[in-house]
């Protein structure tokens, strides 16, 4: 018997399978069902994430690490440091000299004071018969020879001293800050640094040096002058010309420092070489021996040299340049390592702040420091206060290149700035990151010369060292990817910043920013990988922000099983997250949030899992979306140790015997139908009959 299809298709009605043959059909689609799911789910990724609602702030279950955040204390540094343990205000490291060595043993000492050493107080040290190897502009410090132990108390007594302590006994600076933010190579971060496995050191990138001059004598600076000029002098063409082609020399050796930080060779050695040594130089001079222009009496005066600066830097930024190495062009970066001074507050409407900020316009990569008024300043001073600058704080490398043990330098100003009264309080939120510029070994220069001579020696401490050494990252980033803007190298450094376990000091406005280090530690390798690696450049909105704050634990080494990863993303601009996208490796873009959004913050969590996943090394990127725009993507990396399973579920395992035997059923009653259907037609046609 047979029945019709009440369906009619465009190919024609077709029989209905009936009877057993049906049967087995549908048993056979039903087992191939389950076991396609079973054998799915084993072999494909799933469709992440499973998505959850997290309270805001998690990171008050994270362990707080060195970098805490912490009361304003009003008791001073010098009062509290565990280095002072009888509060004499002499080290304790030069008491135990003292009594195993004796008095007349001499020791190379800082002597620090409560304000900038004035002229009495070199002539009190010059009456006491000490000689005084170097002094700092900008630091409260005298640097000293040949001290006697035995005379270590006489110096603690002199006015405004507030401090002795021992000079390292190996003193660290690019040797060591330059391997420590993963530059050069070194035994805790090879292969991974920027020299050794990426390449680039600069070249083809001009970087501006706004400062005391730089001795381009030194063997630092060899072929590297572009060109300069001296804004401490009147505009007299034949003497100081402005034309770009006057060589400023450095009578101060602040300048020379910085510049050697950023982009010296280090000579042949290379020991002593700055993070772009293939960067050409511009030297632009703001600054004397004295700390401002000549005919000066004020301090105030030197701000008048830095608009000029600024100005001339911004006519300049396309300038053929005749001299230094080949295909750097203009002024691609400025550094400039000045700021207001302790006491001085500023909500970066000052005309310092303003002068850098139109730089950044006019399309140069500007850095700045945060000022060396710590840990209870009261806010950021002027030129530090920028709005568009990246505002460098200083970390102590504790003069190792492992950076576990890092900290923030005692100097170094604390955030947040001023409320400069635009209703955004992100502007407000310096400073932006931290690098080394603690005891740093650099290139001198030459008191007489143009430092020919090419010595090296300590250069003391200061946010003035930590500048520099983001201005030379910023120059690898820029020869990775020349089409990077100002603001896309900043949300880079500080996306990409080594963050620790510290609080964030508002939690409830950003879940990341600390108001003594930023965003963190900077990372040069991990920078100028995202650098080279950008390309939807269109679609970035530097304002969306998306952090991972809190992969589980399993990410510290080969994982299986499920990984989580917990993060939060923002805008910065007040305008709203639409919502948050990961991916893993290449594959596309999900959505990796549900309506638990609220508009301002979106807390999230990804979670994988690995047994899905390839043995080897994987990459989880998070973004942020509005607009029609994304965000940098934060990226988690790990290692899978299993591999894709490739056995089937238990429930699959019982269920393909039975597919088997379904399997061959079906083929058997196809082949009796078939041989029923053959027969009947033989003895229809026999008996002259249809069939």
């Amino acid at each position: 018997m047979r029945t019709n299809n009440p369906k009619s298709r465009s190919e024609g009605a077709r029989p209905m399978v009936t009877g057993p043959i049906r049967s087995g059909a549908l048993a056979l689609a039903v087992v191939l069902l389950l076991l396609t799911t079973g054998l799915s789910s084993a072999l494909q990724p799933p469709a992440f994430p499973q998505h959850l609602r997290m309270p805001r702030p998690w990171l008050g279950d994270v362990e707080p690490g060195h970098w805490h955040a912490r009361a304003p204390s009003s008791v001073p540094w010098y009062d509290r440091t565990s280095r002072d343990t009888d509060r004499d205000h002499v080290e304790d490291r030069l008491e135990g000299w003292l009594r195993t060595y004796g008095p007349a043993t001499t020791a190379e000492v800082y002597l620090d004071y409560d304000r900038v050493p004035t002229g009495s107080d070199v002539a009190n040290l010059e009456e006491l018969g000490i000689l005084i190897l170097d002094h700092f502009a900008y630091l409260q410090l005298l640097s000293l020879s040949g001290v006697p132990l035995g005379g270590i108390e006489a110096l603690a007594a002199l006015p405004h001293v507030v401090f002795v302590e021992s000079k390292p006994s190996l003193v660290p600076g690019s040797d060591v800050a330059n391997p420590a933010v993963k530059v050069r190579g070194s035994p805790e971060y090879s292969p991974h640094t920027v020299w050794e496995e990426l390449g680039y050191d600069g070249e083809g990138v001009a970087l501006a040096v706004l400062d005391t001059g730089v001795d381009d004598g030194h063997e630092s600076f060899s072929g590297k002058f572009l060109g300069g000029a001296d804004m401490t002098k009147p505009t007299v063409p034949i003497l100081w010309p402005k034309d770009g082609s006057d060589d400023p020399d450095d009578a101060q050796g602040h300048g020379t420092t910085c510049a050697g930080i950023a982009l010296g060779t280090g000579g042949a050695a290379g020991t002593y070489a700055g993070n772009a040594p293939g960067a050409g130089l511009v030297d632009v001079r703001i600054g004397t021996a004295l700390g401002f222009s000549v005919g000066g009496v004020l301090d105030a005066k030197i701000f008048d040299s830095i608009l000029r600066a600024f100005d001339w830097a911004i006519s300049h930024k396309d300038q053929k340049w005749t001299n230094g190495p080949p295909g750097a062009e203009g002024i691609d970066i400025i550094t400039i390592s000045f700021w207001g001074g302790a006491g001085d507050s500023s909500d970066g409407t000052d005309p310092y702040s303003r002068a850098l900020d139109a730089a950044v316009e006019a399309g140069i990569v500007t850095v700045t420091i945060a000022g060396n008024a710590g840990p209870d300043n009261q806010g950021i001073a002027s030129i530090s206060a920028t709005e568009r600058g990246i505002t460098t704080a200083s970390s102590d490398d504790r003069n190792t290149v492992d950076r576990r043990d890092d900290g923030i330098a005692d100097y170094s100003s604390r955030g947040p700035r001023a409320d400069d009264g635009d209703a955004n309080p992100y502007d407000e939120l310096l400073p932006d990151l931290t690098a080394p510029g603690t005891d740093i070994l650099q290139a001198n220069y030459d008191r007489f010369g143009d430092g020919s001579s090419s010595t090296y020696g300590p250069r003391g401490s200061g946010t003035s060292y930590a500048g520099p050494n983001v201005a030379g990252v910023a120059a690898l980033m820029l020869q990775a990817n020349s089409n990077l803007t100002h603001d896309q190298i900043k949300e880079i450094l500080k996306l990409t910043a080594e963050r620790r376990g510290w609080n964030a000091t508002d939690p409830d406005l950003d879940p990341v920013w600390n108001r003594e280090v930023g965003y963190g530690i900077i990372d040069a390798y991990n920078a100028t990988v995202m650098a080279r690696d950008l390309t939807e450049v269109d679609t970035l909105d530097v304002g969306l922000q998306a952090y991972v704050l809190q992969p589980s634990d399993a990410l510290l080494g080969n994982v299986s099983g499920l990984v989580t990863i917990n993060g939060s993303s923002w805008d910065r601009q007040l305008r709203g997250v639409e919502g948050v996208q990961y991916h893993i490796d290449d594959g596309p873009w999900r959505n990796a949030t549900d309506d638990s959004g609220d508009g301002t913050f979106w807390n999230w969590s990804v979670r994988v899992d690995t047994r899905h996943l390839r043995s080897g090394t994987h990459v989880v990127s998070v973004r942020a979306v509005g607009g029609g725009s994304h965000s940098l993507s934060d990226n988690v990396t790990f290692s899978s140790a299993q591999g894709p399973t490739t056995t089937t579920s238990p429930i699959s395992v019982l269920l393909l015997p039975l597919l088997v035997v379904l399997i061959a059923v079906a083929v058997s009653l196809l082949v009796v139908q078939r041989v029923r259907k053959t027969l009947r037609a033989r003895r229809a046609a026999k008996d002259g009959q249809a069939p």
